[in-house]
């Protein structure tokens, strides 16, 4: 099917309409050890976007909710046409699917608010459970420089990034996926997150990739489920031009430690299926 996206995995199906989320399946798939399926199981990574007949495929069907629609303040972080028919497809989608995970534990006012609420209230589940059940090893960089990885089109990224760029020596790599993207990623002492819009996000995909590839990331302001100066650097962090290789480890580490233990995508597979 045209700009679909599939990774196969045994009796575990990865399904999304984006190079991105298609990323997102790989990193997750990459944290997965032995896992024996009882059934088979289709992820549709990204229940956002529409996925026409692709509902129509056997066997359980787990949808993963990637969109922050409010901050932890329940503020809404982006309204918009745009937001308005991703609810709608995210509601169309509820009742396709046997379980969501939305990772934005923020969104749970949206979910509250609607009609439909107490009949969906239990097959969703909330929080940042994408990452694997075992801890990824630090990767010393061979280079003293940063990298941004994905799109600065279209949005406020790309003026942050430049105004950084007049402070320290960051890359820009906008056209690698997989493999090829930890492998670069890995080269570099740390990945910078800069927010699509100005508002306060989870950002676990990156910061899934970000591990993924041996690297902390250094980031502006993220939820709260993340501890900023233990799980991740702050951009605004006064030591950010002169970070010692043992901080970059150690917040590396520390953020294992706490998502391999708390939010490991196995563990919630084990639990759902």
């Amino acid at each position: 099917m045209k700009n679909t996206y599939t990774l196969d995995y045994g009796m575990l199906k990865f399904i999304s309409k984006h190079a991105g989320l298609n990323q997102l399946s790989y990193d997750i798939a990459q944290g997965m050890e032995s896992l024996t399926l009882p059934h088979k199981v289709i992820v549709f990574c990204g229940i956002h976007k529409k996925q026409g007949i692709n509902w129509f495929r056997s066997g359980f069907k787990l949808g993963i909710q990637t969109e922050q629609f409010l901050d932890p303040n329940g503020i809404e972080v982006a309204p918009g046409s745009k937001r308005d028919n991703y609810k709608k497809n995210i509601i169309y989608a509820l009742e396709k699917l046997h379980v969501i995970l939305d990772i934005n534990a923020s969104n749970y006012k949206f979910y509250q608010s609607l009609e439909i609420w107490p009949k969906i209230k239990n097959k969703i589940v909330f929080g940042p459970r994408i990452f694997p059940n075992f801890e990824v090893k630090y990767k010393e960089p061979i280079n003293d420089k940063y990298i941004f990885f994905g799109s600065i089109s279209n949005s406020r990224r790309g003026p942050v990034i430049e105004e950084l760029r007049k402070k320290y020596p960051v890359d820009i790599e906008s056209n690698l996926f997989g493999k090829q993207l930890h492998d670069c990623s890995s080269k570099y002492k740390a990945i910078i997150n800069v927010h699509y819009f100005e508002a306060i996000y989870s950002e676990a995909p990156r910061i899934l990739t970000s591990y993924l590839s041996g690297k902390p990331t250094i980031s502006e302001t993220l939820c709260p489920i993340f501890e900023c100066g233990k799980h991740y650097i702050h951009i605004n962090d006064d030591s950010f031009s002169n970070l010692e290789r043992s901080k970059l480890k150690n917040t590396h580490q520390e953020l294992g430690k706490y998502v391999t233990q708390k939010y490991s995508f196995e563990g919630f597979l084990r639990s759902v299926i």
